[in-house]
């Protein structure tokens, strides 16, 4: 998709969405302080035989790794799950299961390596947010987020635990250089790859987020930078969010449309 083309996207569904910077602008501010739950976006996909980790980003859409979700059905999301001994009231807030109408992942995503690992999974109903339930983050113009930036958080399920009810806890990452995820995973990763790890052992977690503290207008949110591809012990790859969102607009923007249509 050329550069002219990826902004009459971007202009259309900004005047469709009213908003002028996020993908989704009822993206929380200030999550951190919430009473609630700190990751009001944070998805458990569940699969027959497995579960891994995504994230909400826009009311029908739930992003995650393509190596989770390639070649899978009868796919559910999970949302709105959170530490229950911070909960006042299960029934005041309780979690969500939706089942995912559609896998999209990039034409040129190969199951045999790491590259384009990304995957959009399209909910068969739109979510209605509440104080626990909301998207994340994601900036579409100007500026981007710094990945530059040595410092990211990510929320973990620790699906590896046998939890009876298991809720997603922070995690502070660090970034590393390319050539040591190279070295510490035996791949060559590229641009559109974020390489980052902790100085302690990890369960790897697919489709996990890779979060970043942003200001904007004086206040802070949680924006996305990256999705869990791949990892071992304390040392992860990330699909790099930023070298998707013409791919992840274009598919936004066209359900949006297709469903408008209908409706």
């Amino acid at each position: 998709m050329t550069s002219v083309v990826f902004g009459v996207l971007i202009s259309c569904l900004l005047i469709h969405l009213g908003s002028a910077y996020f993908l989704d602008p009822n993206c929380p501010i200030d999550p951190d302080h919430n009473s609630v739950s700190p990751f009001p976006w944070m998805a458990l996909v569940m699969l027959p035989d497995k579960n891994c980790s995504g994230t909400l980003i826009y009311k029908n859409f739930v992003i995650t790794s393509a190596n989770c979700v390639f070649n899978q059905s009868q796919i559910k999301v999970l949302l709105g799950e959170f530490n229950r001994k911070l909960k006042k009231n299960t029934f005041e807030f309780p979690n969500k299961e939706i089942l995912v109408r559609s896998v999209y992942t990039p034409s040129h995503y190969n199951e045999n390596n790491y590259k384009n690992d990304i995957a959009l999974l399209q909910l068969t109903e739109n979510v209605l947010y509440e104080a626990h339930i909301r998207p994340i983050c994601i900036w579409l113009i100007g500026f981007y987020i710094d990945t530059g930036k040595q410092n990211f958080t990510t929320p973990l399920w620790y699906l590896t635990k046998k939890w009876t009810f298991p809720f997603p806890k922070r995690t502070l990452f660090s970034k590393l250089e390319l050539d040591l995820c190279e070295h510490s995973l035996g791949i060559n990763p590229d641009k559109s790859q974020i390489c980052a790890g902790h100085e302690v052992k990890l369960c790897v977690e697919a489709g996990s987020p890779l979060v970043q503290k942003i200001t904007f207008n004086n206040r802070s949110r949680h924006a996305l930078v990256g999705i869990q591809s791949y990892g071992v012990s304390n040392t992860c790859l990330y699909t790099n969010i930023e070298s998707y969102l013409e791919w992840i607009v274009g598919i936004v923007l066209k359900v949006e449309i297709i469903v408008n249509n209908i409706f």
